[in-house]
């Protein structure tokens, strides 16, 4: 998938907070992009029907069309891009959280369903000392997790510290629609590690509440 460079930068504000409802002049302002250039795309975004458009009194506003197909796969590209980015900022740990991931994914026969890093190494902070957080969604709860989970942490030690924190499919979405403050940060500093498809499947749904 190829985004435009502008238009990219455009989407990644509100791959930040797809929630919220941002007037045109902070869109351009927080994108970097001129106000011209955001006014035409977001008329195509509209037109397109991955976007949603409001007026408040002399002020025009928009917010991502969640329920838009589309869109989804747009965020998912952007997703995997970010991803990307950071294994190509980060080389000294990329390959042992691949190995990480496809290990626990195999190891729990698929009932992982989605995993994400979050904290300081996610923000581009790591150092030799760092714990490495990293939240496991499994489609339900499933007390041999936690030993499978250290099973696979044996062949990425001691390089690596890894804190592994679990939940299930039906909380992460409670977590997200009661915007608990777990949830809160974790949005803020994430790396979609596995299945960034059900991860906006998930955010749709828990995102609900947002409306």
């Amino acid at each position: 998938m190829l985004i435009p460079h502008k238009r990219k930068k455009i989407l990644e504000i509100f791959l930040k907070d797809p929630f919220k409802k941002i007037h045109l002049r902070e869109i351009a302002r927080l994108s970097g992009v001129s106000l011209t250039n955001v006014d035409n795309s977001m008329r195509l975004f509209v037109k397109n029907g991955i976007f949603e458009k409001r007026r408040i009194s002399n002020m025009t506003f928009f917010k991502p069309n969640l329920e838009n197909e589309t869109l989804l796969k747009i965020f998912e590209y952007l997703e995997f891009d970010k991803k990307k980015q950071f294994y190509d900022k980060n080389k000294n740990i990329a390959r042992l959280l691949q190995k990480y991931t496809q290990d626990i994914v195999e190891l729990s026969n698929k009932k992982i369903q989605l995993v994400i890093l979050f904290g300081s190494v996610a923000r581009g902070e790591w150092t030799k000392d760092s714990d490495i957080d990293i939240l496991i969604v499994t489609s339900e709860k499933d007390d041999n997790i936690t030993a499978m989970l250290n099973k696979a942490k044996i062949n990425v030690s001691p390089l690596l510290e890894i804190r592994p924190v679990t939940t299930t499919t039906e909380k992460f979405i409670e977590g997200f629609r009661k915007k608990a403050e777990f949830y809160e940060q974790l949005w803020k500093d994430r790396i979609i590690l596995y299945n960034d498809f059900l991860f906006w499947q998930l955010i749709k749904e828990g995102g609900k509440s947002y409306a």
